[in-house]
């Protein structure tokens, strides 16, 4: 099987792209398709079907060395959409046909899921970071000041809109301020939520599985805005779209771990933790690091990171 598997690798790729993972879709053994798994079973030709997931090399080396700065090793690379899937959707989803959409700042990333496999998968180089910069743009304030109104009076759907009343915006050299109705805001942030989802319109049109998926979830921090699965089901069709984030039967600790921004990362440290990848570290030398590494070692239940 793994033999099958390494030889997938051996196809045409960008000269400055590299494979980040093969990941299994089914087997066929003596031209029989449709095999899940085919251990233990007999045939003189075995062959998979995978799906392959590329990144930048400039990109991974950049981050590898980012990670080594501060002293911590690179063991592995893995697509987060994968173990991300694994932590929010269901298997009866996965097996449907389901779309999971993660509405990161910088990007977003779009997973199909049918017949319980990947079966494709992009990266879409911009994501809700935009709708920050237009409120900075269009209300005349620094984008920290447009972030925190994004995030404490922002609604993607009018629906969502509770009143219409005034909200306090500074000026960008912080002197002064200036009133604007929350629906302006509504005005802002509507559009451009509609514009980013049509662009992963675009990426399913293409992908030859634009019929196949029936419901759609959306996870990362873009995805805690009101109203935002509401524009997903008008613009995609998809028969129902809910938002998504990390199980908690998975996982225990502070609330703000479940904010959907935290989705990818706790589902890699997840996956890293449940494959035994963290049993050669050494705990003393996390010890001494603060921050998020030495937080997340203490929530998953059952599950030791350090190998203790």
């Amino acid at each position: 099987m793994q033999l099958a598997i390494e030889n997938a690798k051996a196809i045409p790729i960008k000269n400055d792209n590299e494979i980040i993972n093969v990941i299994p879709q089914s087997f066929s053994i003596d031209k029989e398709k449709g095999i899940l798994n085919p251990e233990g079973m007999e045939g003189s030709l075995l062959e998979v079907d995978v799906h392959v997931t590329t990144g930048s090399s400039a990109h991974l080396n950049n981050l590898t060395k980012a990670i080594q700065k501060p002293g911590y090793r690179v063991d592995g690379t893995f697509y987060g959409l994968v173990p991300l899937a694994d932590m929010t959707l269901t298997q009866e989803e996965k097996e449907i046909g389901s779309m999971l959409i993660d509405m990161g700042g910088e990007s977003m990333s779009v997973g199909i899921y049918i017949d319980g496999v990947l079966r494709f998968s992009r990266d879409i180089p911009f994501g809700c970071d935009l709708i920050t910069s237009d409120i900075a743009r269009l209300l005349h304030t620094p984008r920290q000041n447009a972030k925190e109104i994004k995030e404490k009076y922002g609604v993607a759907f009018p629906v969502f809109l509770e009143d219409d009343g005034e909200i306090p915006v500074p000026t960008l050299d912080g002197r002064a301020t200036h009133n604007v109705k929350k629906s302006f805001v509504l005005d802002i942030i509507q559009p451009r939520v509609e514009e980013l989802f049509e662009e992963v319109k675009k990426v399913v049109d293409r992908s030859g599985y634009k019929d196949f998926p029936v419901v759609g979830v959306l996870t990362g921090g873009g995805s805690a805005m009101p109203g935002m699965t509401n524009v997903c089901v008008n613009v995609l069709g998809l028969r129902e779209v809910r938002a998504g984030g990390v199980s908690r039967e998975a996982i225990i600790g502070d609330e703000k771990f479940f904010d959907p921004q935290y989705s990818t990362a706790l589902a890699l440290v997840a996956y890293a933790s449940q494959r035994g990848l963290y049993e050669e570290f050494n705990k003393a030398s996390f010890e001494q690091k603060t921050g998020m590494i030495s937080k997340l070692g203490k929530i998953f239940k059952g599950v030791d990171i350090f190998g203790n």
